[in-house]
């Protein structure tokens, strides 16, 4: 717990409030002013409900390993990776149909990011040989894919991420168009993007950690209002 304290001091007077009232981020903004998932309503519509995780109707993955964790706590999931090189995240599986359900998912995240140190989410994850990522560090995104263990990069650019602690990645597909939000605003579309599996997660890069006390995941109807959707796993 002293880590985690040490870690995150900045922020922690807003996680916990945030923990209390998984809605508080509706009416409040982030240390630079842009993490407020109002500005993006113009964009994708209403994004709806905002779940906590631990709602019981996700299942997020967790271990304890020498050199990584995934475990839920006081403050939420918390992730941590003392490797180098590679990636350790943790996954839910959500109740859509990939191919052809329109869908919102982000994650409220508060950890730091660097050069050689990412946050990002996971999407379309099969195993740990399969997968698609976008990855955040201070000043670009990666988004690659993984198949059969073999990363290939699909898409970069550079990115303004803010002053260290809260991040807002949000990733929306409507209509087969696919967009990915970092803080409020728009940082890439996938172009010829298809989903076949319907899990996602979050992910550190290098030796780092984050805490996720809330998370979004709505399905969006054509009238592009969200409808919650009420089962996980």
């Amino acid at each position: 717990m002293k880590n985690i304290i040490l870690t995150f001091i900045l922020c922690l007077g807003y996680l916990c409030t945030l923990a209390k009232s998984p809605n508080a981020l509706l009416s409040s903004q982030s240390m630079d002013g842009g993490l407020n998932p109002i500005a993006l309503y113009g964009e994708i519509g209403d994004i709806g409900e905002i779940r906590n995780i631990e709602d019981p109707d996700f299942e997020w993955t967790q271990y304890k390993e020498k050199d990584c964790s995934a475990v839920i706590g006081k403050y939420g999931l918390m992730i941590e990776s003392k490797k180098d090189n590679g990636i350790v995240g943790s996954t839910t599986e959500v109740s859509i149909n990939p191919e052809v359900d329109s869908f919102t998912f982000g994650m409220m995240l508060t950890g730091k990011v660097a050069k050689d140190k990412g946050i990002g989410l996971l999407f379309d994850y099969a195993n740990n040989k399969n997968y698609k990522c976008i990855m955040f560090t201070k000043d670009h995104f990666v988004y690659y894919t993984v198949e059969g263990g073999e990363k290939s990069i699909v898409k970069q650019g550079l990115i303004k991420t803010g002053k260290d602690g809260l991040l807002l990645p949000i990733i929306t597909r409507k209509h087969g168009q696919t967009i990915v939000y970092l803080n409020g605003q728009e940082v890439t579309k996938l172009k010829n993007f298809k989903f076949t599996e319907p899990v996602f997660g979050v992910a550190v890069q290098g030796k780092n950690k984050v805490i996720c006390s809330n998370f979004i995941f709505n399905i969006l109807t054509d009238n592009n209002e969200s409808e919650t959707s009420t089962t996980g796993n």
